[in-house]
């Protein structure tokens, strides 16, 4: 028979004796405080490496328990199935890092959510988030997570907080987020479809790179600017509104991706942009550049509209609305341009 504890916080030291013949555990209603470790690495061996019967696979826990240490169900490689009740406020740095959890409902009361809690529990595939939760960090990293819910009390996606989630197809971001963070859909590749709220004003380097799954994406007129490879090796990607209000693009944010070119997209902003590119590359299409020239490039992209500049004066007036734009933002849609403004000028 499991024995029934008094202390508050559960500990470590006796966690591990509540642990049923059949790998479920109940933690008693005395206890307020799940503690550092508890139940770490509670799969098939002990501390003392002696055979753990079945290891645990269910956790029930009481309305009393307000925190959920770090690490406190770590590694536990055999635990599908945890309630986690109103009343927890807290939970720390990779509390579940590494189960076999399939659903997780982390409820409204709780505020606070540490580093990697739900990280690598490959099995995890949908994640209710709680209204008390503001910002989403480095929390679900290389989880199966295929669906989640995220609440509009969150004003912020930030680092790693989706990053290597292979099987997330689709994300759905409130209107309160304002920031995208560095490699917050890093290789998340069967992502088809992200939909960017008008609240949001910056996407951090790398946010969606390698997101080969993307085909598709519409920025807001709210941003107004795009990090580094933030859309890099979106190899599927063709077809990308880039609004007026983005006044820096940085290094590689587009590179590897299946945009046509960069004038063949038929936002006239995405356009100017592509040309302060192409003369930081040092390649003039102006001199002038002849309608004949312009319609074989056209047809070349596959784009009968593509709205290319006709002279040196045209190119210099669409110079205005970009701060910054390195050369490498649009690399391999650049290097596709040059060759063919070329060819369209007998070289």
């Amino acid at each position: 028979m499991a024995m029934q504890i008094v202390e508050a916080v559960l500990t470590a030291e006796t966690a591990k004796t509540l642990l049923k013949d059949d790998g479920s555990v109940t933690i008693p209603d005395s206890v307020t405080s799940i503690g550092e470790g508890a139940f770490y690495r509670c799969d098939a061996y002990d501390t003392d490496y002696t055979l753990f019967r079945e290891g645990l696979t269910e956790v029930l826990i009481p309305n009393s328990v307000t925190s959920i240490g770090a690490e406190a169900f770590s590694e536990c490689k055999n635990l599908t199935k945890v309630n986690i009740p109103d009343s927890v406020t807290s939970i720390g740095k990779k509390a579940f890092y590494g189960t076999k959890l399939t659903e997780v409902t982390i409820p409204d009361t709780v505020t606070s959510i540490g580093y990697q809690a739900f990280c690598a529990c490959k099995d995890l595939k949908k994640v209710t988030i709680g209204s008390g939760i503001t910002s989403i960090g480095n929390i679900f990293e290389q989880s199966g997570i295929t669906e989640v819910i995220i609440p509009d009390t969150v004003t912020s996606i930030d680092y790693d907080a989706f990053s290597g989630c292979g099987d997330l197809t689709r994300v759905i971001i409130p209107n309160s987020v304002t920031s995208i963070g560095n490699d917050a859909f890093f290789r998340c590749d069967r992502l088809t479809e992200v939909l960017i709220p008008n609240s949001v004003t910056s996407i951090g380097s790398e946010a969606f790179e390698g997101c080969s799954g993307l085909t598709k994406v519409l920025i807001p007129n709210s941003v107004t600017s795009i990090g580094r490879k933030a859309f890099s090796g979106c190899k599927n990607l063709t077809e990308i509104d880039i609004p007026s209000t983005v006044t820096s693009v940085h290094d590689s944010a587009f590179d590897g991706t299946s945009l046509k070119a960069a004038f063949s997209i038929t936002v006239e902003e995405l356009t100017a942009q592509s040309i302060a590119a192409l003369k930081a590359k040092g390649i003039e299409l102006g001199q002038p550049l002849s309608d004949a020239d312009a319609a074989m490039i056209a047809s070349s992209l596959g784009e009968a509209s593509v709205d290319l500049p006709k002279s040196q004066a045209e190119v210099d007036a669409k110079l205005g609305q970009i701060k910054e734009m390195p050369k490498e933002a649009f690399e391999q849609t650049i290097v596709m341009i040059k060759t063919m403004a070329n060819k369209g000028k007998g070289k």
